[in-house]
């Protein structure tokens, strides 16, 4: 018998076609992979913004045991997937585990290896060869750009706010979760390579377009919005990262 699918891996896809085919070519090494349903959500067609395009792949794949959202810039590595499926094994309590982001043009960079303020959306940067950024730690949120999504959460907590068209909508997800008891994990053992031509990851990058900038910006501000002159805010945002 075929082995049974029970990982939607989504991909929405906006831009190069080139960039979608690098990351699709670096799954063909990459472990577990026969336990994936890929899907890729095109909005080259329709630009309907990242948040709708993950909230598509995961309606049209109800049954799952777990999502994980690529960005269809990455490169993933052999052991990528099957170190976040590890860390969920090991910390039932995380609901989002995230794999370390590298600079596809410079591998010794980590462009995400943990979270700051989320408002704008600090990083924490470092570099491998220094041993930096290496051990599981519990997070604030997680940036979306390799992340793994355990199916229980998703059911509790239901999709991700569609009123981010392109960012916050991850780090909203991450502080309704931990607001429901869920952790936010980490993993640096599970490396993706990104591509920074954009510089979305970065808290302030002069490589962003005017037009992304502008998203950014906004997104930001219904996060602020949202969550910033709570009480449940600044509970959350006090709970600091702390070794798994």
């Amino acid at each position: 018998m075929p082995p049974v699918k029970d990982i939607a891996l989504i991909i929405p896809h906006y831009g190069d076609d080139a960039d979608l085919k690098r990351c699709r070519a670096s799954l063909k090494d990459c472990e577990g992979m026969d336990r994936v349903k890929v899907v890729v959500i095109d909005n080259n067609k329709k630009n309907v913004g990242y948040t709708a395009a993950v909230n598509r792949g995961i309606s049209e794949n109800p049954y799952m045991a777990f999502y994980w959202l690529l960005n269809n810039d990455t490169v993933v590595q052999k052991k990528t997937l099957t170190e976040l499926l590890k860390a969920m094994k090991k910390y039932p309590q995380a609901g989002i585990v995230g794999s370390q982001l590298l600079d596809l043009n410079n591998e010794d960079i980590i462009v995400w290896g943990g979270s700051k303020a989320v408002i704008p959306g600090v990083h924490k940067s470092g570099s491998v060869s220094l041993g930096q950024l290496q051990e599981p730690t519990y997070e604030r949120w997680a940036t979306f750009g390799s992340v793994l999504l355990r199916a229980e959460l998703v059911r509790e907590v239901g999709l991700l706010d569609e009123r981010f068209f392109l960012i916050c909508s991850d780090s909203d997800y991450c502080f309704t979760a931990r607001s429901r008891g869920w952790k936010v994990l980490h993993w640096p053992a599970s490396k993706v390579f990104h591509d920074e031509k954009e510089g979305v990851s970065r808290a302030a990058n002069t490589k962003r377009s005017d037009k992304t900038t502008a998203i950014l910006m906004d997104d930001q501000r219904k996060f602020a919005d949202k969550w910033i002159n709570g009480r449940l805010f600044m509970e959350l945002e006090q709970e600091v990262d702390t070794p798994a």
